[in-house]
């Protein structure tokens, strides 16, 4: 008879006490959300995954875990391929049980992460960059109790009056409105100064924007431990980290929690409206008002809501379909498509998609490659006429150049 294999590698540890779970439903199935409480990254397993990884008990090796599956399943089964694969996986993930060496690694991960994290740093690709900047969870914690009106039914009712009736005065104020916006072009042109004053009033929306984001997923159970400065496609923003939205049974608070900093922009907006037609804008008062409200509904309603940006209707919509990584999987979906059924090139599938997941998968990779090709073709062409009339020939150089170096990184393996 062979000898048992005890090693530590054939008997998985168990789940880390400190991993948070939440069972949610997701295109009709059972799936289930861990949270890994170092990093505050989120994997998703089916039904059998779980079911597997909660008879993890330090004592069973593998063979013996899938006899206990087995018996404990009249639905699932596994074998032992599949289970050394999802051991693998949950290591990976540090899901299990750390053993003293693993501890000290990890430490000293977490404290190398801080320093980087102290500056600058790419996180996914060149059009996003982002710095964190400060753990809001406990002051988030000090404040929700005393404003939790704000998500009341009747809360809710009152806010979207108030800016109903914003939008309905500005229309019949439409005259002054485009007289106003003039100014705020003349503004913007007519020197640095101008141009930051726009700005720093942009910045503050921003931040509001944020905050109504992580306020309304602490209202709802969530955890909140990241605000900082984001650099999204060159342009200077805010971001606060609510993935903890990942974690709601609910589909309907994680929209919400999507929706909550386009709401506040607009209720900051209408608020703006008001005292704009009370303070002309030969004012300053009334100048920044026009400013806060141009922004806040421009920037609601044309960047927040664009679903083909990673902004607010992003995850609204992911949501809606109940896909997650809609985006990346999307793109890389379409990509796979465009080379195997128009360039006819012999390229392994990504994904396994269901037969709904693909069609959204093609409608929506296609939408956001025109999309992509036509916004970033625009800037670049714009771009190149400044440069043009700056520098001359050899600046033109250089930026083609550039350009051409920022297109082959963006496309990857085309």
């Amino acid at each position: 008879m062979a000898a048992k294999d005890t090693s530590t590698s054939n008997i998985p540890p168990p789940i880390r006490a400190e991993v948070k779970m939440r069972q949610i439903t997701q295109g009709g199935e059972k799936v289930f959300i861990l949270k890994e409480p170092d990093k505050g990254s989120y994997y998703q397993f089916d039904e059998a995954q779980y079911l597997m990884l909660s008879l993890f008990d330090g004592k069973m090796d593998v063979p013996e875990l899938v006899e206990a599956f087995d018996e404990a399943s009249d639905v699932y089964a596994y074998d032992e391929d599949a289970l050394k694969d999802l051991i693998d996986s949950a290591r990976e993930f540090k899901l299990l049980t750390l053993t003293k060496e693993e501890q000290n690694t990890a430490l000293v991960e977490k404290l190398r992460d801080l320093r980087e994290g102290a500056r600058l740093q790419a996180q996914g690709s060149l059009l996003m960059m982002r710095m964190s900047l400060v753990d809001p969870d406990e002051m988030f914690d000090r404040i929700i109790n005393r404003m939790r009106f704000v998500w009341s039914p009747a809360g809710v009712k009152v806010s979207f009056l108030i800016i109903f009736i914003a939008f309905f005065m500005v229309g019949l104020n439409i005259d002054r409105f485009m007289v106003d916006l003039e100014r705020v072009m003349h503004l913007a042109t007519d020197g640095v100064w101008g141009l930051f004053g726009i700005w720093t009033v942009a910045m503050c929306a921003i931040a509001f924007h944020e905050v109504a984001h992580g306020l309304t997923c602490k209202h709802f159970g969530g955890e909140v431990h990241e605000i900082g400065f984001l650099l999204l496609a060159f342009q200077p923003c805010m971001y606060c980290n609510v993935n903890d939205a990942w974690m709601f049974e609910s589909t309907r608070h994680k929209i919400y929690v999507a929706l909550a900093g386009v709401w506040v922009e607009m209720f900051l907006g209408a608020i703006a409206a008001f005292i704009w037609l009370i303070v002309d804008a030969t004012h300053p008062l009334g100048m920044i008002c026009f400013i806060l409200m141009l922004i806040a509904t421009a920037a609601s309603l044309f960047m927040n809501l664009n679903p083909l940006m990673k902004f607010d209707g992003y995850y609204i919509l992911s949501d809606l379909v109940q896909v997650p990584n809609l985006r990346e999987n999307a793109i890389s979906w379409f990509s796979y498509l465009l080379k195997v059924k128009v360039f006819r090139m012999d390229e392994e599938a990504p994904l396994r998609p269901t037969r709904r997941e693909a069609r959204v998968y093609f409608i929506y990779g296609g939408m956001t490659v025109i999309y992509l090709t036509v916004m970033l073709g625009g800037m670049a062409i714009m771009m190149h006429g400044l440069v043009a009339e700056a520098l001359g020939t050899w600046g033109v150089i250089a930026y083609l150049a550039v350009v051409a170096k920022f297109t082959h990184m963006m496309t990857g393996t085309w």
